[in-house]
């Protein structure tokens, strides 16, 4: 199951924090740790529930803005207005349960709560199921939101170019497949990331969680197209589950990779598409394009 959320703020302008993954998680705890019992139930008893026996088997993308952005590192915000999108996944099988979702998170909140700043609130407008996909056996996909991989409770983290990393990628989607369907997986299943993008540009990311609070730590990901050769089934895990860890905080969202594909899904980038710029400012002055972005934006 795949959907394509529509959040619309309750101030037309907004400010929200850059590292803004885990008020996104948070939010969406809080609308799952309210769901029915009987979907609490149905997600134990197929395994999509933690020890704690809450609902954990889903992912989402980074935040697609519609409209011009500005990203503030020194303030560490991002300024814009009007709707933004976002992807959420779940490997969730059921037509009924996927009804349920959708009528949960439906005209449901998103907050963003960061520590000594303004909260900023959204409302869950529109919730889309996107078309089922047909997966051929080779895929290329593409991140739209980063990924990670650790062990000994963030003591290492794996980077690409690590000789293990794909092969702990690899073991975790057998994992998740085992969870889903309820067997082992025992075809081909390969996993390599794009050279030519490893040379040509920056796949390391560091990410903050729990920004500004005494719980702050910070998460050492990665980013980079890969190819997957699986079959259909596990092509769907990848899909709806994300690869690596962390993937309920928003890491490891993929997006099939199309020749004409342009958009650039990036938290901390200042890349432009045709319907979306994005400016980053690096000091706290503001001239030039800046100042008149802002003035464009009611800022």
């Amino acid at each position: 199951m795949r959907l394509e959320l529509t959040l619309q703020p309750k101030n037309e302008n907004y400010i929200i924090p850059l590292n803004y993954q885990y008020y996104l998680y948070i939010s969406f705890f809080i609308i799952f740790d309210n769901a029915s019992k009987e979907f609490l139930e149905w997600a134990k008893n197929n395994n999509f529930t933690n020890r704690n026996d809450r609902f954990f088997m889903y992912n989402f993308s980074f935040l697609k803005f519609v409209n011009e952005r500005v990203v503030d590192t020194s303030k560490a915000t991002i300024t814009s207005y009007g709707e933004v999108k976002i992807i959420f996944t779940s490997p969730i099988l059921d037509k009924g349960m996927q009804n349920y979702i959708i009528n949960l998170l439906r005209d449901n909140n998103i907050h963003f709560y960061p520590a000594k700043r303004e909260n900023q609130e959204f409302t869950l407008k529109e919730v889309n199921l996107l078309d089922d996909v047909k997966f051929e056996n080779e895929v290329d996909y593409k991140m739209s939101s980063v990924s990670c991989y650790f062990t000994n409770n963030y003591g290492h983290f794996f980077r690409i170019g690590d000789p293990n990393l794909e092969k702990r990628l690899i073991d975790d989607l057998k994992y998740k497949y085992e969870l889903v369907y309820g067997k082992k997986y025992e075809n081909e299943l390969s996993l390599t990331f794009d050279k030519d993008y490893q040379a040509n540009k920056k796949v390391t990311k560091l990410i903050t969680m729990k920004e500004n609070t005494e719980k702050e730590y910070k998460i050492r990901g990665f980013n980079c197209p890969l190819k997957l050769i699986a079959e259909p089934e596990m092509h769907y895990i990848a899909y709806t589950c994300g690869i690596g860890m962390k993937n309920k905080f928003g890491f490891g969202c993929l997006e099939i990779l199309k020749p004409e594909s342009s958009f650039v899904i990036d938290q901390h980038s200042d890349n432009k598409t045709k319907n979306n710029k994005a400016v980053t400012i690096n000091t706290e002055s503001e001239t030039g394009i800046i100042s008149k972005i802002k003035k464009v934006l009611g800022f």
